[in-house]
């Protein structure tokens, strides 16, 4: 009898001690599992602030490079597109030169030089935007801008080919002669593409290049009147 009695405490004992431990370790378990929540709540919190640390941070540097709006500014944007607000008219052309020697009104025989040349060239017109002004009152941008005009004219020297060149008695080819046709042959080139509405054109080559720069004003606000003087 007194060995089962003792034997029944050992196995008490024995039962108590696994509980305890068993509880120990639900405890332990129950422990690390707050600690874990606590730690990815702080990381989410800390991820969180972060974020709109940084989101500050990008709306202010987006304030910062955001282009302030003045007449400046925009006569400076204006500037930078005077090469794209210009037409080309391009042309082949034919022309001849013919010169005689006359002695009191009367043409002298053999004395006629003359030569036909044919050559290509480019005659470019526009707005000279250097000499437009820009002004801003309130939310209305005023452009104003000169004539179009012909800005420049080239005849490709390559391109230059002569026929019938013929020197006359007493009265030859000369370089005066050469540059002189040439002049009044870039004055009769330049009169045809005016003739052609060239102008014109540039004229709206520019307002429409001018539109296009400034159109993303209009979302805040701006409007926009272009005027010539």
């Amino acid at each position: 009898m007194g060995l089962s009695g003792g034997a029944g405490g050992e196995d008490k004992r024995a039962e108590l001690g696994v509980a305890m431990i068993f509880k120990k370790r639900k405890s332990e378990e129950k422990s690390r599992f707050w600690v874990v929540i606590v730690v990815v709540f702080s990381a989410f919190i800390l991820a969180f602030f972060a974020y709109k640390s940084g989101m500050n941070k990008a709306e202010l540097t987006f304030a910062k490079s955001k282009p302030q709006i003045s007449a400046t500014s925009l006569k400076e944007a204006l500037n930078e597109i005077s090469e794209l607000a210009t037409i080309e008219y391009n042309y082949t052309s034919m022309g001849q030169f013919e010169n005689s020697n006359d002695f009191y009104g009367v043409k002298m025989p053999f004395s006629t030089k003359k030569f036909v040349v044919s050559f290509d060239g480019v005659i470019k017109a526009g707005v000279d935007l250097d000499r437009t002004y820009v002004e801003m009152r309130e939310k209305e941008i005023i452009v104003t801008m000169p004539k179009a005009e012909i800005l420049s004219h080239e005849i490709y020297e390559n391109s230059l080919q002569v026929y019938d060149e013929k020197n006359g008695l007493f009265n030859s080819l000369t370089i005066t002669d050469f540059n002189e046709f040439y002049i009044e042959q870039k004055s009769a080139m330049e009169k045809r593409a005016i003739e052609k509405g060239m102008l014109e054109k540039a004229h709206e080559r520019a307002e429409d290049s001018i539109k296009n720069i400034f159109g993303y004003l209009s979302e805040d606000g701006y409007t926009l009147r272009i005027r010539q003087r």
